[in-house]
């Protein structure tokens, strides 16, 4: 098996040459910097009860294509047993990917690392060295084909990231009596190989950035490429000049750089949209035919949107999607007529999502005793669900309100109440209802709290955007959807209208209740995926 998938990366030099150079030049990257090495006769006839061949391809990032990276395919089988198959994951080390996003936001100054050659710094057991052998002619059918181990973890293995977090964790742990601040950072603030932290000054952000660089290189590790949105932390932890890291750092682009997959535009602090389709028709991307329910997913996965800022524009696609699956086409038809007028007057409004700007920053008072409130709007309608939140930062200077995160969903089916009568139900000490309304009454309960629960008109509730899609659809970068509700901008205490207690006749008996806020009756599971602490509101007295 490793021996045709050799031939097969070999027809490829031969056919495309700069292929060829890159591929060898990569190669020997490996064995130059021993992270694998050749084995002698003698070595490679010698049987070993761990010995695996791993076919290896290159890929390439759409966003680096001068790039090439080899992988080791460890996920290749052979009669149903592949090295994958064989090794355990471990247990998830890495910070979720969504908390080291929203943890990004808080401090004023914001630095982002990343280790060089990670998994490959890390060296593993002689015996399981020839579990990772492979096979190789510097791409020259003429001459032998020669054995090879990686000595190194290698990309593609299934435990490689479980192994690489543990290293740089255990090895971190050691120096905790002595950079307490710097071990904590790099505990809870890297994903994978990424480094992102927030501090609250330059001095704290170049004291910390240090000493971690000082904790990773005792571990082997290499941090480096350093980028901030204050130039003195920049230029103080990067030691080369500006002209070599943008050689390294191939997704720096002036001043928008790429974290975790968003960009970041350092000059001014704020989170940017640029999207590229790599493997759409031309004829789609110009407009001149509607896509295929293929090419359709394909553009709504290629927009990464993890704080689901574009939700409410992008719930328009989803929508297609779904009424895609009920004309019942298949995957390479084109969209039928009524759908591809809902598409075209979305796709001619794309292009304006490179307006929307999102201060990086919640607050700078976040951090320094301003009184923090967390609010929750939620909405549905017959096509849709949607919840969106915002962070509200009361001060001496004022008030500042930000955008948090967003979720929609297409919705499956329709749930219709009042709001009051939800309201009614929510408060009420009786539950002789019926079994559906029970189960969603006590999810809703599960997931909150009555006096979470408020009222607000529909004109103000933010999460109306998303569930109401524009027909024909319309970008707005100053949509309340990022922008927050006009009444949360208020020094008031509460967001929303509190209504007096009043009495209201119910079926039997009279009940009192304390209106809140509150919409339309939803699912809990709209609230999947954000924190707890974001469905949060604080009990008005009296």
């Amino acid at each position: 098996m490793a021996e045709k998938r050799l031939l097969t990366v070999e027809r490829q030099m031969q056919n495309d040459a700069e292929f060829g150079t890159r591929y060898r030049q990569e190669m020997a990257k490996y064995v130059i910097k021993g992270y694998a090495r050749k084995l002698s006769r003698d070595e490679a006839r010698e049987p070993h009860q761990n010995a695996w061949y791993l076919p290896h391809f290159a890929v390439f990032n759409q966003h680096k294509p001068e790039k090439r990276r080899i992988v080791f395919d460890a996920a290749a089988a052979v009669n149903n047993v592949s090295l994958n198959s064989q090794l355990l994951k471990g247990t998830e080390q890495a910070q979720p990917l969504i908390r080291i996003l929203l943890q990004f936001r808080q401090g004023r100054v914001e630095v982002s690392a990343d280790i060089r050659e990670m998994f490959s710094r890390i060296e593993i057991r002689e015996t399981d060295k020839h579990a990772q052998r492979y096979l190789w002619c510097d791409g020259d059918a003429s001459k032998p084909v020669a054995e090879y181990v990686m000595t190194s973890l290698i990309f593609g293995a299934v435990c490689s990231p479980c192994i690489a977090e543990y290293i740089k964790n255990k090895s971190t742990e050691e120096y905790r009596a002595q950079f307490p601040d710097a071990a904590t950072t790099v505990i809870n603030k890297h994903y994978v190989d990424d480094l992102v932290a927030n501090f609250d000054t330059p001095e704290q952000a170049i004291s910390i950035c240090s000493d971690i660089v000082r904790i990773n290189s005792q571990a082997g590790f290499e941090l480096r490429n350093f980028v901030s949105n204050c130039e003195e932390v920049e230029d103080r932890l990067n030691h080369s000049p500006l002209s070599v890291r943008e050689l390294v750092s191939l997704e720096h682009n002036g001043s928008v750089d790429k974290v975790l997959g968003i960009y970041w535009n350092t000059s001014d602090d704020v989170f940017e949209f640029h999207t590229k389709f790599h493997r759409l028709p031309k004829d789609v991307l110009h407009g001149i035919r509607a896509p295929t329910k293929r090419e359709l997913l394909r553009i709504v996965m290629s927009v990464f949107d993890p704080f689901g800022m574009l939700a409410a524009f992008l719930i328009t696609t989803k929508i297609l999607i779904q009424e895609s699956w009920k004309c019942e086409i298949g995957w390479d038809e084109v969209l039928p007529q009524e759908l591809s007028k809902t598409w075209w007057s979305w796709w001619q409004e794309f292009p304006n999502v490179k307006q929307l700007k999102i201060p990086r920053c919640y607050s700078p008072q976040i951090l320094h005793g301003g009184k923090v409130e967390i609010h929750t709007f939620v909405d549905t309608s017959q096509v849709a669900f949607a919840a969106v939140v915002y962070v509200r930062v009361l001060h001496i200077n004022g008030v500042d309100v930000r955008f948090i995160m967003g979720k929609t969903r297409t919705a499956p089916a329709v749930f219709w109440t009042d709001s009051q009568t939800v309201l009614q139900w929510v408060h009420s000490s009786e539950r002789k209802y019926k079994a559906f309304v029970g189960h969603r009454i006590a999810e809703i309960l599960g997931t909150t709290a009555k006096v979470q629960w408020r009222w607000m008109s529909t004109c103000q509730n933010a999460a109306d955007v998303a569930t109401r899609p524009l027909c024909p659809p319309k970008f707005d970068s100053s949509s309340r959807w990022v922008k927050a509700p006009p009444s949360s901008t208020s020094t008031t205490k509460s967001i929303g209208s509190r209504l007096r207690s009043q009495r209201h006749q119910c079926s039997q008996k009279k009940y009192l209740f304390q209106f809140w806020w509150c919409n339309t009756a939803v699912p809990s599971s709209i609230f999947h995926g954000l924190a707890p602490s974001q469905s949060y509101y604080e009990q008005q007295p009296g």
